[in-house]
């Protein structure tokens, strides 16, 4: 999830002299910092022990001219000194302290800064001083104060009363619960406020403070000082990223796929509501988990830390992988995985895909449960189709056969004028049930495929002006009956199609085998048809084609254009037995 943005903070030294100069007063951080005590400081200028040789003249003498002009000075950058004489480079913004027109004194606000943070201080929001007596009838502010309160510095300094108010009751509440309980522990606070400010507008203010005790009487509180930054842009960005970082949160909660963000080492950091759903953990459990445990059920982790280096290596993954829940039920999950959306956090979605898995195994057994009746059925009505053959040629034939020579035998001892009508009727008879029984189980196929297929090709070419080539190899692995016949009904369906439906003047059937791999093709150079708009005969014969082929699990890719003929091919992956067809 988006990270909290975070304000720039920095702890400001606070040094409150008198009208000459002379120290009165330093914060805790200011004595944390330096290693200088209020004893040390306290009667002595501040420049007499701070500053060494390497301070800047100018920077110094615009100090000593505020002193003794009684004016402000912002912005200068100083080269101070610790008690042990290491420098530090501090931002010091001076601002004097009137009561009735007379100077009584100044107070500086001391930032330490490195190179890095020059300029950057004041470009965070503006920051003014402030310092007030325990009655809060002595109150002082630096010119940086008003426009943070929207007042015109003419009217001066607010009330305490006043100043308190624009904070509410709520925040006037917890600013003096809080000075109360730093001031006991003898501790500066921080606190942020809302602040209504002078032309009506709300605002953002960080406060920081700090009591001053009496030198003679260290439990007296005899006043406050601290600075008070403007944070009204701080705040309203913070507000805007916490309102997307809250509508990002309902849409994780929410996701109806799980979803779980793991760190650099493959560790849970976070899961939504469908990931509890889906694996059977409390949210709890899961963030003491990994997503590798969670696919194995004692097993080795390897393969799934490597997937998890893969990962971290390609940015993003995606597949199928099983996972386990708390019960021990076994899940088929699709996952997609994105490293790195933030540093150091990964995220996988997943979805349960285990009832549909299922489901197609079942649809796939099924489907060869009803090719594998189909193709028994074929080849039960195969055989019947056989033996009404056999029938048809064994008894029918040899009935015509025997009634044909009894009418040649009356036709040599001159009988009725008609028999020669009878004689020729009788043998279309006979060229009938010839055809019939062909029809029912070509007899070329009692010799192998490949004469069947030669066969047909030259008797269908016969008569009609349709070349048809064959292209085949020299032999065939023993084919299974079934097989055999399938592929040749399959050639002699397309054959008929391109000589009848599309006017084909060239055919060309070839057959390749190569590794117990059958391919086949049938292509003519006839007129071609829409593949979206086949009909008729045609398209049940294409429907036939490739029904056929299912049969021998196998798909036929037919592809057609007007105008440029057909195009019919198969693969077949083959049992061979040995042996030539």
């Amino acid at each position: 999830m988006p990270q909290t943005y975070q304000s720039f903070e920095v702890e400001h030294h606070l040094i409150v002299t008198d009208e000459l100069g002379r120290t009165r007063f330093v914060n805790g951080a200011f004595t944390a910092h330096t290693g200088y005590s209020i004893e040390d400081m306290c009667g002595r200028s501040p420049g007499q022990l701070l500053q060494g040789k390497d301070a800047d003249p100018k920077a110094v003498e615009a100090m000593a001219a505020a002193v003794r002009e009684g004016k402000p000075c912002h912005g200068l950058e100083l080269i101070n000194h610790r008690k042990d004489g290491t420098p530090y480079k501090v931002m010091m913004d001076i601002e004097p302290m009137f009561e009735a027109e007379t100077l009584r004194g100044f107070i500086s606000m001391q930032t330490p800064i490195t190179a890095s943070m020059t300029g950057q201080l004041h470009a965070s929001g503006r920051t003014g001083i402030w310092w007030h007596s325990r009655s809060g009838r002595k109150r002082h502010w630096s010119a940086d104060m008003y426009p943070i309160y929207r007042r015109d510095p003419a009217l001066g300094p607010l009330s305490q009363n006043e100043w308190m108010s624009t904070f509410g009751a709520k925040g006037c509440a917890r600013l003096a619960e809080m000075r109360v309980q730093a001031a006991s522990l003898r501790r500066p606070y921080s606190i942020e406020l809302e602040v209504q400010r002078g032309d009506g507008s709300p605002g953002w203010v960080l406060i920081r403070g700090e009591a001053e005790f009496d030198s003679e009487e260290p439990h007296r509180i005899i006043g406050h000082h601290g600075s008070t930054e403007d944070i009204t842009e701080l705040v309203a960005i913070r507000q805007q990223a916490q309102a997307a970082n809250g509508r990002l949160q309902a849409l994780f909660d929410g996701a109806l796929n799980a979803i779980l963000l793991a760190d650099d080492e493959g560790h849970c950091i976070d899961a939504n509501e469908a990931a509890c759903h889906m694996l059977g953990y409390t949210k709890t459990e899961l963030l003491r988990m990994s997503p590798q445990e969670l696919m194995i059920q004692g097993h080795s982790q390897d393969p799934h830390m490597n997937l998890w280096r893969r990962l971290f290596a390609s940015a993003r993954q995606s597949g199928r992988t099983q996972m386990w829940r708390k019960d021990g039920q076994a899940l088929i999950v699709e996952y997609s995985a994105v490293a790195h959306i933030q540093p150091g956090v990964h995220l996988s979605v997943l979805s349960d895909v285990t009832t549909q898995v299922r489901n197609e195994l079942a649809l796939h057994a099924a489907q060869q449960q009803l090719r594998d009746f189909s193709l028994r059925q074929q080849e039960e009505f195969d055989e019947f189709r056989a033996e009404l053959a056999r029938d048809v040629h064994d008894q029918l034939g040899q009935m015509l056969g025997a009634l044909k020579l009894e009418v040649d035998l009356l036709m040599k001892t001159d009988g009725p004028a008609d028999l020669q009508h009878m004689r020729t009727m009788i043998q279309e008879c006979v060229n009938s049930v010839r055809d019939v029984s062909r029809a029912l189980r070509p007899e070329a196929l009692e010799l192998g495929l490949l004469p069947a297929l030669r066969s047909m090709a030259k008797e269908m070419s016969m008569g009609t002006d349709v070349d048809i080539q064959t292209h085949l190899p020299e032999q065939l692995p023993a084919l299974p009956m079934q097989t055999a016949r399938t592929l040749y009904r399959i050639v002699q369906e397309a054959l008929t199609n391109a000589s009848i439906h599309a006017d084909a003047h060239a055919i060309c059937v070839r057959l390749d085998c190569h590794d117990d791999v059958l391919d086949l093709e049938v292509r003519d150079d006839g007129c071609g048809f829409s593949l979206d708009r086949r009909g008729g005969n045609r398209g049940l014969g294409m429907l036939g084609m490739q029904e056929r082929a299912k049969q021998l699990g196998a798909e036929l890719a037919v592809q057609s254009t007007l105008g440029e003929g057909t195009s019919v091919r198969g693969r077949f992956h083959l049992n061979t037995v040995g042996g030539s067809a």
